[in-house]
C-alpha cells in the first residue's frame, strides 16, 4: 500500500512538471532585471539603426552649437561692454592729464599718483583700449577711413616705442600683427594696411613707407640712418670676427628678414663684405675702406 502511495505522488510530480516552470520563473526574473519595467529594447536593426543612430548625433550637435554660440555671443556682449568703459575711463586719464600740465602745483602724493596713472595708462595703450579705434562704418568713407587709420597707426608706434626698440623700422608683418592685437576685435585687413602706409610720408607723420631691392616692405622712421646702422654692424663684425643675420637679429632684436636686409645695405654702403659658404652667409668689415687702401 505504501508503494502505490509513492508511485502515486512520484506520477503526480511528472505530470505538473514543476522543473521546467522554475527554469522559465528564473528566465523571466533574469529579463526583468535587465529590462526594468516600461523600457522595450530597440527593434532596429540594420541600416535603420544606423540611420537613427546619426540623426540622434546630428541632434546633439545642432543643440550643443546652438548653445555654444549662445555663450559666445553673450561673451562678446560683455566685451564690448568692459572696453566701453576702459576706453571711458582712459579719455577720464587724459583729461586729468592736459589738466594736470597746466597746474604748476604739484607735491609728493600728485606725483605718485600721476605715476599711477601714466602706467595704467600705458597698460590700456597696450591692449588697444586708450582710444577708439577707427572703423569703415565711423569714418564715413574709404579715403576718411584709411587717413585715420594712418594717424592712428602712427601713434600707436610712436607711443608704445615698439618703432623705436626695433632700430626705427618694422617689417609689415610685425607691425600688422602688433597693431591687429592692439586694436582687439576691430581689426584690419592686409589691404588696408599696404594703403595706410602709402599715406604716412604724405601725412608727415614722423614715418613712411620703404621698399627694400629684394621686394620687403618696412616701415622706417623719418630718423632712421642707414648709414649710422652700417656703422653699428660693422663694430659689431669687428668686434665678434664676422656676423651673421641671426646674430644681428638677437643682438639688435629685430626681425631675421630685417635684419638680413640691414647687413646687405650695409654691404652696399661699403662698409661690410659676404663670405657666402654652405654653412651660412658671413659678413665682415671691409679691410679696404678699414686699412686706408
Amino acid at each position: 500500500r505504501m508503494r502505490d502511495q509513492a508511485l502515486t505522488k512520484i506520477d503526480l510530480s511528472l505530470r505538473r512538471k514543476a522543473w521546467e516552470r522554475s527554469r522559465q520563473q528564473q528566465q523571466k526574473s533574469v529579463y526583468q532585471k535587465h529590462n526594468p519595467k516600461g523600457s522595450r529594447p530597440s527593434q532596429s536593426v540594420g541600416v535603420a539603426a544606423i540611420i537613427a543612430r546619426n540623426k540622434r548625433r546630428n541632434e546633439e550637435a545642432k543643440a550643443l552649437s546652438k548653445s555654444a554660440f549662445g555663450d559666445f555671443e553673450g561673451l562678446l556682449q560683455r566685451a564690448r561692454d568692459v572696453q566701453r568703459v576702459i576706453e571711458k575711463y582712459s579719455a577720464t586719464l587724459d583729461k586729468q592729464k592736459n589738466n594736470s600740465n597746466n597746474d604748476n602745483v604739484e607735491n609728493a602724493a600728485g606725483d605718485s599718483s600721476t605715476e599711477d596713472e601714466i602706467k595704467l595708462t600705458n597698460m590700456l595703450r597696450g591692449m588697444g583700449m586708450a582710444s577708439n579705434a577707427v572703423t569703415k562704418s565711423s569714418a564715413g568713407s574709404i579715403s576718411m577711413y584709411h587717413e585715420q587709420l594712418a594717424r592712428q597707426l602712427a601713434d600707436f608706434l610712436s607711443r608704445s616705442g615698439a618703432l623705436r626698440s626695433s632700430g626705427g623700422i618694422m617689417t609689415l608683418v610685425d607691425v600688422y600683427c602688433l597693431y591687429n592685437r592692439a586694436r582687439g576685435t576691430n581689426l584690419i585687413s592686409p589691404d588696408d594696411l599696404l594703403s595706410v602706409v602709402d599715406l604716412l610720408q604724405t601725412l608727415q607723420l614722423g614715418m613712411s613707407k620703404r621698399k627694400f631691392p629684394s621686394g620687403v616692405v618696412v616701415i622706417q622712421a623719418d630718423d632712421h640712418d642707414d648709414e649710422l646702422m652700417a656703422k653699428k654692424l660693422k663694430e659689431l663684425s669687428l668686434n665678434n670676427g664676422g656676423v651673421t643675420a641671426l646674430f644681428a637679429s638677437q643682438h639688435f632684436k629685430i626681425n631675421l628678414i630685417l635684419a638680413t636686409e640691414l647687413l646687405l645695405a650695409a654691404e652696399r654702403l661699403e662698409y661690410l663684405c659676404r663670405d657666402s659658404t654652405l654653412e651660412s652667409l658671413m659678413f665682415f668689415p671691409n679691410r679696404f675702406l678699414l686699412d686706408g687702401w
